[in-house]
């Protein structure tokens, strides 16, 4: 990682639960940026590498480069454990898509970063990081 950066990531592979970054927030997406209480005026666009979609911050949490000084991990688990138990997340959770339920962690983990690493603290890490076994099979070259 470069000096003066605090952590260095992967966009996630694909939309799946993520927003396009000129879509509005749904209600999933709202009350997770309401209970992690992330400034949406931090977000900036990430490009999913299977779909070229220009999302909104949607880290892959299968890797991550983070200095142990800053509190990503600890804020992480924090928001998580406030999101897996907010009574109206359970119910969104239950009354929607399981993909919001398995994919919670990822969504904790962007109000973890935006809250804790300021966008010029941020680097992108290069594509052949994090890159899975599968990708050609699904996604194509």
């Amino acid at each position: 990682m470069n000096k003066g950066k605090v952590l260095a990531y992967r966009p996630v592979m694909h939309k799946n639960i993520g927003l396009l970054f000129d879509e509005e927030p749904n209600e999933y997406w709202e009350n997770v940026y309401s209970i992690t209480d992330v400034d949406q005026n931090t977000f900036f666009p990430m490009e999913a590498i299977a779909d070229k979609n220009l999302l909104k911050p949607y880290f892959n949490a299968g890797l991550l480069v983070v200095r142990p000084n800053n509190k990503v991990f600890q804020t992480w688990d924090t928001y998580f454990k406030k999101l897996s138990m907010d009574p109206s997340m359970i119910e969104l959770c239950k009354n929607t898509s399981e993909k919001y339920n398995v994919f919670l962690h990822q969504a904790a983990l962007v109000g973890a970063i935006l809250n804790n690493v300021d966008k010029e603290e941020l680097e992108l890490l290069p594509f052949a990081y994090n890159y899975p076994i599968f990708f050609e099979k699904f996604y194509g070259s």
